[in-house]
């Protein structure tokens, strides 16, 4: 039997998230890589997917960056400033922005990534500013893959819409289990033990339960508070990858030192 991308994803091993800029050639030692797609033209992807690693496209789906090429195009449809990052919250019921976030997803598609990684799905939960679109963003990623069925999708977190979503999503990535990041102080540290418990037994209860692949995207600025984040994680056989907190560097190898 051929194995398909979908079957490498329930087995991958390591994988690596980064929004800068990287050389692809340098990165074949990750099974999935999850990446910024307007950094990279299609020939880019499709060279490096040909070394037989799976390769995500990144959409932040209810906030866009004051960056983006779109965004004056849909600052009307914009909700309010996220207060650590240069982002804003989307009116995700408009179908303005429906249609901006399928066609982020079909861009992706036609240079040949494998699928999509959908971040900040969490601003629907119940403590969200957007808890009341919860349904216009099932709706959304719905049709993602209605447009595009042979895509691996990848959420982070969301667990709050697992019910609806769950036939439909390949694996859930969690951040910050084991470690943890103030804002305020812009300080990295452990998380403490009862909050890593908590998380733990979450993402267990997925992986068992909602019989989904996990990963865990950790942040730490020092090789010491790498080692000491690896301690808590490598006896969980969960893929782990330490970055800093703008994921803007590539680390180093499998072992994540810090570059």
């Amino acid at each position: 039997m051929i194995e398909t991308k979908h079957d490498s994803i329930n087995t991958f091993k390591s994988f690596a998230v980064c929004y800068g800029k990287i050389d692809l050639k340098k990165s074949t030692f990750y099974d999935v890589l999850i990446l910024e797609p307007e950094l990279y033209s299609e020939n880019d992807i499709r060279r490096a997917a040909k070394r037989g690693t799976v390769i995500l496209g990144y959409i932040s789906i209810t906030e866009i960056g004051q960056h983006q090429i779109d965004f004056q195009e849909f600052r009307g449809d914009l909700i309010s400033k996220h207060p650590f990052w240069d982002s804003w919250l989307m009116n995700i019921s408009k179908t303005s922005i429906k249609n901006m976030i399928l066609n982020q997803a079909l861009k992706i598609k036609a240079k040949g990534f494998h699928g999509v990684f959908l971040d900040n799905l969490d601003n629907t939960g119940v403590w969200g500013n957007l808890s009341h679109m919860k349904e216009h963003l099932i709706e959304i990623i719905e049709n993602i893959k209605n447009l595009w069925d042979s895509s691996i999708i990848s959420i982070n977190n969301g667990i709050h819409l697992l019910d609806r979503l769950n036939p439909i999503i390949d694996f859930v990535i969690f951040e910050s289990i084991a470690s943890d990041f103030d804002f305020s102080s812009r300080e990295y540290r452990l998380s403490t033990e009862d909050s890593f418990i908590e998380k733990i037994n979450i993402a267990q209860m997925v992986r068992s339960e909602r019989k989904k692949k996990i990963a865990v995207i950790e942040y730490a600025n020092d090789f010491e508070l790498y080692q000491r984040i690896a301690q808590r994680l490598e006896f969980l056989d969960i893929p782990f990858y330490v970055g800093e907190i703008d994921l803007q560097r590539l680390q180093k190898n499998k072992k994540c030192q810090m570059l």
